[in-house]
């Protein structure tokens, strides 16, 4: 069984969400976090051949649970909204 040393994340571009997951050191605790975003209007800029380029993604924290070795899931209660990336 291989298994996923730091970090990873997977898309769904139709929903627009992401889960992600990183781990800790020795591999026996696992962070996830699922996130829903959007692409904005701002800080938007026009790319060479005419197009629009954003530049700005809006995002939220929609749930978030930790998980370590043979102990129960403990959902964290993150809820960051409004949150972006550049």
């Amino acid at each position: 069984k291989s298994r996923v040393n730091k970090a990873y994340a997977n898309f769904n571009v139709d929903a627009q969400v992401f889960e992600n997951e990183s781990y800790t050191p020795h591999g026996r605790g696992a962070l996830r976090a699922t996130v829903k975003y959007s692409p904005t209007g701002d800080g938007y800029d026009i790319g060479p051949d005419g197009g629009i380029v954003l530049r700005r993604i809006m995002c939220d924290i929609d749930k978030a649970s930790f998980k370590y070795w043979k102990l129960p899931k403990l959902p964290l209660p993150l809820r960051a909204k409004g949150g972006y990336l550049d």
